[in-house]
């Protein structure tokens, strides 16, 4: 029975309609047996979380959706030096769609590099790769401004010395 409900709201996700649908399919075998607590509790349980949906919604009811973006997200950032969830987790939407000119331009002309950087500084952070370089980069600040070169054009004088004529 359980197993028989779990695939309900896997299959067809939660909404409002589901304990009724449940309840319709499965109550005249759950009432007056020894049962019957352990179906009230379960019936209890989906109207409370059927509840919370907005009218007219279906909610995902099971993570095999997630799961497989996440799994290709893995298998794609598998060939990257340092795989990682990175920037790049901006893409999963990418694989639940898909792709037109018209949407993609409409994203293009709508969502600014700079918003998506600033996105990736606050949630995201650098790469690891990034922080290795920070680490491994040599530092600026300690090394002294060269000389300018020699100029072969003017003479340069000594101090104490004259500039022309005979003493």
């Amino acid at each position: 029975m359980s197993e028989q409900v779990q695939a309900e709201v896997k299959n067809n996700g939660l909404s409002r309609q589901t304990p009724r649908v449940l309840e319709g399919r499965f109550a005249a075998e759950m009432e007056g047996g020894r049962w019957d607590g352990w179906w009230g509790r379960l019936v209890g349980y989906l109207k409370a979380e059927a509840g919370q949906v907005p009218q007219g919604q279906v909610w995902l009811g099971s993570s095999d959706v997630i799961e497989s973006l996440f799994g290709q997200y893995k298998n794609a950032s598998g060939r990257a030096p340092f795989p990682e969830i990175g920037g790049n987790v901006l893409l999963l939407p990418v694989l639940t769609a898909e792709l037109t000119d018209a949407l993609i331009r409409t994203a293009l002309e709508t969502v600014k590099g700079t918003d998506v950087e600033r996105w990736i500084e606050q949630n995201i952070g650098d790469s690891t790769l990034a922080k290795i370089h920070a680490v491994l980069r040599p530092p600026e600040a300690a090394t002294p401004r060269p000389e300018p070169p020699h100029d072969p054009t003017t003479i340069e004088h000594e101090a104490g010395t004259s500039s022309g004529g005979v003493t």
